[in-house]
């Protein structure tokens, strides 16, 4: 497979036993970027491995910050995110390369989209609102999009501009071995929570009392129902589980921001 004029920009920290799979997955880009974020493990050998780039800087714990900061070390304008955790299909790849050289003199095209399926331990979930396949941005031109430093707003394309999605083929797609176990999603997400509150409220949401007493049983229905989490038996209960706990405590730091907000306010008046 030809090299294409492509950046890839990967964030890893403590993640080389996943890093390798990803790399080698990607080499059809003719930059690679490991942002290292203070890194003990092999990371940063298992990169120059595959003759990526190593930015190494201290750790920050939302990705959006990091992109939103440092994607512009990029050599070229056309960048494919991608994490150490997502492997990419060769079926995948091919698709990728077709359309980038079908849209890279298309000055209106943006992002390309692609379809992906979450792994929980070493299985593809069927429900949950995780499961199944999803489409992600995946291509991007930087110049042609915002993004945000707050957390789980990804990337927004600039007016004007257009994406196109790889249809779903049944071997087009990410693998996303999103989490390796229980422990796992803990850790991740409780950093997540730190900078939830603010990151709503920039984003326009608002709270009361009386909705965020509703959000764990909405949440859990449109999970484990909606979403047919039951499909993945005990997994898929315990992630319903988790996903009502989760954007009930996020939901309670938003409103917890926004009395911090309306407080400052009063007292400047």
């Amino acid at each position: 497979m030809s090299k294409l004029p492509i950046s890839a920009f990967i964030i890893s920290k403590n993640e080389g036993h996943l890093l390798e799979n990803c790399i080698k997955s990607i080499l059809f880009c003719d930059e690679i970027i490991v942002v290292d974020l203070e890194s003990t493990d092999n990371t940063v050998e298992i990169a120059k491995k595959y003759g990526a780039k190593v930015l190494t800087i201290p750790t920050i714990p939302v990705g959006e910050m990091i992109y939103h900061k440092h994607i512009n070390i990029t050599k070229y304008k056309w960048v494919l995110m991608t994490d150490p955790d997502e492997v990419t299909t060769l079926d995948l790849a091919k698709d990728t390369q077709n359309v980038f050289h079908s849209i890279k003199d298309n000055s209106k095209m943006g992002a390309v989209f692609v379809p992906i399926i979450y792994f929980f331990k070493s299985s593809p979930l069927k429900g949950t609102s995780w499961g199944g396949v999803k489409h992600r941005a995946f291509l991007f031109h930087k110049e042609r999009i915002i993004i945000k430093p707050i957390v789980h707003t990804g990337i927004a394309l600039k007016e004007g501009f257009l994406s196109h999605y790889i249809i779903y083929n049944g071997k087009n797609n990410i693998d996303h071995y999103w989490m390796s176990g229980y422990r796992q999603i803990f850790e991740k997400h409780l950093r997540y929570l730190k900078n939830e509150g603010k990151s709503r409220f920039v984003q326009g949401y608002s709270i009361t009392l009386s909705k965020i007493l509703k959000i764990p049983f909405q949440q859990f229905f449109n999970c484990y129902i909606r979403s047919r989490g039951f499909k993945d038996g005990f997994v898929g209960l315990f992630l319903s589980l988790f996903r009502a706990w989760y954007f009930t405590v996020a939901n309670i730091e938003l409103y917890k921001y926004q009395r911090k907000q309306t407080n400052n306010q009063s007292t400047k008046g």
